[in-house]
């Protein structure tokens, strides 16, 4: 009687012992489908984000497509300008060896027996469009260079090309959406400073008054100099007072911030209106310049994804340690 007790009791304490097993099993079945369904969730709306985020851009190629179309269509039956004639018959855009940047890098992969990126670009709208606001300003044509013509928008600049590369043996950002109007450069100091080779890519943020006064002049200004148009080069809002340096950064992000970078409205013979901001793009000697972090109160916010805040800003008392070599323009 006794053993016949035992086994019950054993047999019962089995069997509550299954039963918990089963639920505990259920339970973590159950959990591990929930959390699939999630994953899937939430794949599929990342997914859905993609797709609008390509369509968006797409759109808004085909619209600026469209609008170049409908305004190559007009100059078609317009009697050809000098201006125009100098926009038909400069070479296209060409991204080479002029400017030392490790092109290798660009292509995010390399077939066999292809080049990992075109020898040359057809010009693309924005291109035109940085011409035809630099003709607006009554530039002279002279000061520009179109072996160094760039342009970094979605069209031209691959979305899967890298976003850093190697230039002058330094971290070069890519200026992703605006488009680069070639500078000439002395070539006595070029050569005796092997500028391509050795110097950073920096950028610095400017004024339209200052950047022709610079261009013409191949020299950085400082707050105080006397422009080449007579009037006098201030300290703009948010700077630091009483510092005569030449600002720069190594990331566009930084420069073509309010404080650096004012914006002017333009608007296209055809009547498209647009905001525009300038920036140079320059080489600077490294042994020259300073590093600091941000004084523009940004604080724990990152400016740059590629750049700290702390080694964002960059500052030099040589003038001659800048050479510009493009107009950057960026058109919203």
């Amino acid at each position: 009687m006794t053993q016949r007790k035992q086994d019950r009791l054993e047999a019962i304490v089995q069997r509550k012992q299954d039963r918990l097993e089963e639920i505990a099993q259920r339970k973590q079945d159950r959990l591990e489908e929930i959390a699939q369904r999630k994953q899937n969730r939430l794949e599929e709306i990342a997914q859905r984000k993609q797709d609008r985020l390509e369509a968006i851009n797409q759109r808004s190629e085909d619209r600026l497509a469209a609008i170049y179309q409908r305004r190559q269509e007009r100059l078609r039956y317009k009697p050809a300008t000098g201006l125009e004639r100098e926009y038909d018959e400069s070479p296209t855009t060409s991204w080479g060896v002029f400017d030392g940047i490790d092109t290798s890098a660009l292509s995010y992969s390399v077939k066999k027996n292809e080049p990992s990126l075109p020898t040359r670009l057809n010009i693309c709208y924005h291109l035109s469009l940085a011409r035809e606001f630099t003709a607006s300003l009554m530039w002279p044509s002279t000061i520009f260079d179109t072996n160094f013509d760039r342009c970094y928008c979605s069209s031209c600049y691959n979305y899967k090309w890298k976003n850093v590369v190697h230039a002058g043996g330094w971290p070069y950002v890519i200026p992703r959406g605006w488009v680069r109007l070639g500078l000439k450069v002395d070539s006595v100091t070029a050569e005796l400073n092997d500028i391509w080779n050795c110097w950073r890519v920096t950028y610095h943020g400017t004024s339209k008054e200052a950047a022709i006064s610079i261009i013409k002049s191949r020299q950085f200004s400082i707050p105080g100099d006397q422009l080449l148009d007579g009037s006098f080069l201030a300290i703009r809002p948010g700077h630091i007072p009483r510092k005569r340096h030449v600002y720069s950064s190594p990331t566009i992000a930084y420069s073509s911030l309010p404080v650096y970078c004012p914006v002017y409205d333009f608007a296209t013979n055809t009547n498209e209106r647009y905001r525009v901001k300038m920036v140079l793009e320059c080489r600077q000697d490294p042994k020259l310049m300073h590093i600091q972090g941000e004084t523009v109160g940004s604080g724990s916010t990152r400016i740059c994804p590629y750049i700290t805040n702390d080694e964002i800003e960059y500052f030099t008392e040589a003038r001659a340690s800048l050479v510009a070599y493009g107009l950057l323009l960026h058109f919203e």
